[in-house]
């Protein structure tokens, strides 16, 4: 049996062996290529259509946190905006107005068909299979399938602050619409809940000095009656002093608890936002401190309401709530990176701030309880009046702190207003694409091309492997060397 040794064979051998199996290299190739070509035609084209939008971090005032107690997040992470843009909610109201529901039952009935020819096919299969009653019949179109209709088009990439949101359709005009529609959309949804946050503020500090207003003039309604009878010419100026310094108390609490509640939801807003970047969300030593200290917290606050800083049992949970602190630091440190370190530092001194307005806040408790006690023990004649005095006076106050809010919350609107166009600005926006990017028929081609000579000359090596016939002279003095080649007999064709 002849055996090659490939090592040596030259390339007129190779020549040779490409000539007697040029046809086991044409066919496949011609087979290869020939299948690519008419298979490129009809598959169905994919277009791409991107829009860029970029949402700014606009912080927000003070008189947001500090008085309405409303909830207001930093600036939102790309987590954040790729929730809310493939969000049910978002993708109905873009299905609506491309009336997509109408476009996908046409597609569905065959009244708009995909271009391609594989598209084609794949219709005529599931058809059959209805037909065959081996596939139950196509029911109407559902907001689910409207939802993952459009969740398998857009993807979304992130490019520093900037959000490109691209679209994938065998429709031209359908992909540059949705892509065009979603960025208006979520830029309108951005804008309506910044308004609707500053709205709810205007309206609570508003409905609060409508309550105040109301307050005060029964106070004064009160006084005056007291007056007309007499009760308030029975006070002393030492009931006057005492009066004021407990109204100045009470005024100087709502303040610092208005402070506390700002200075809270600061200190939850930043640590929101370095979650936001899933840097040390999961750490569980950050999560395990981060509770001991607001338990210890809370547990000093308690008992500083009851005792002095020198008691036991306070200047036991003080050492705690220190050590805690500090371990909290420590976990931080190593759970974040040196980028978020100032935004670290920034929350830090935060918490430092908030302690002090706690201990301030329980100082002035304590100062408005002694001042309370001072008054209970006034005549019952002195005490009424005093009593109207007091809540005249600390209505008075509010009501000015909430004037005060009041003008902050027009100024803050006004300036949210004129800031409505940089909560999302849309930078970029999708246009109508010429051309498919899918499929690639030059990448195809060169495939088909590479795959088809692949094929032909494995075909034409193994055919060689196989074939143990002499085909030259060459040849059989090379696999007969102890016997002389005295002639060839060449092939003869009848």
């Amino acid at each position: 049996m002849r055996e090659i040794n490939w090592r040596e064979l030259s390339i007129r051998d190779y020549l040779h062996m490409l000539n007697r199996r040029k046809w086991a290299l044409i066919i496949p190739f011609v087979l290869v290529v020939g299948s690519a070509v008419p298979l490129m035609r009809y598959m169905t084209p994919v277009y791409q259509a991107s829009t860029t939008l970029v949402a700014e971090e606009v912080s927000r005032g003070n008189v947001l946190r500090g008085v309405a107690q409303i909830p207001v997040p930093p600036g939102e992470g790309f987590e954040l905006v790729q929730q809310r843009m493939m969000s049910r909610r978002l993708l109905m109201q873009v299905a609506d107005k491309l009336k997509l529901r109408e476009y996908l039952q046409g597609k569905q009935r065959g009244e708009i068909a995909d271009t391609g020819f594989v598209s084609f096919l794949r219709k005529k299969w599931v058809t059959l299979l209805e037909k065959l009653k081996l596939k139950k019949p196509r029911e109407e179109i559902t907001d689910e399938d409207i939802v993952r209709y459009l969740r398998d088009c857009i993807s979304l990439k992130r490019r520093s602050r900037v959000i490109e949101i691209r679209v994938l359709n065998s429709n031209p005009k359908l992909t540059m619409d949705i892509a065009n529609t979603l960025a208006d959309t979520y830029v309108n949804d951005a804008r309506q809940r910044r308004l609707s946050e500053v709205s709810a503020t205007y309206d609570f500090i508003t409905n609060q000095l409508r309550i105040y207003k109301e307050k005060l003039d029964q106070s004064e309604k009160a006084i005056d009656e007291a007056r007309k009878s007499g009760l308030l010419a029975s006070l002393t100026q030492e009931n006057m002093d005492l009066i004021n310094r407990l109204t100045q108390t009470d005024a100087d609490l709502v303040r610092v608890e208005l402070d506390i509640r700002q200075k809270s939801q600061e200190i939850s807003d930043m640590e929101n936002q370095l979650q936001s970047l899933k840097l040390g969300v999961s750490d569980p030593d950050v999560i395990k401190w981060r509770n001991q200290v607001s338990l210890l917290e809370e547990r000093l606050n308690q008992l500083l309401m009851k005792y002095k800083d020198t008691w036991p049992e306070v200047r036991k949970v003080k050492g705690e709530l220190a050590t805690a602190k500090e371990m909290l630091r420590q976990a931080e440190e190593r759970a974040y990176s040196s980028t978020q370190r100032g935004l670290l530092e920034k929350l830090q001194a935060a918490r430092k701030e908030l302690e002090r307005l706690n201990l301030q806040k329980i100082e002035l408790s304590r100062k408005r309880n002694k001042y309370q006690q001072i008054m209970d023990q006034l005549p019952p004649e002195n005490l009424t009046i005093s009593h109207l005095l007091r809540e005249k006076q600390q209505n008075e106050k509010i009501y000015s702190l909430l004037l005060s809010r009041l003008d902050e919350a027009n100024l803050l609107t006004a300036t949210e207003m004129q800031r409505m166009g940089n909560v999302a600005e849309i930078l970029d926006r999708a246009i109508l694409p010429d051309k498919p990017i899918k499929p690639n028929k030059k990448k195809l081609s060169i495939l088909a091309i590479g795959l088809g000579l692949m094929m032909g000359f494995g075909l034409m090596f193994l055919l060689e492997y196989f074939d143990h016939s002499i085909h030259s002279v060459e040849e059989a003095e090379r696999y007969f060397e102890d016997v002389p080649v005295l002639g060839v007999i060449p092939k003869l064709r009848t």
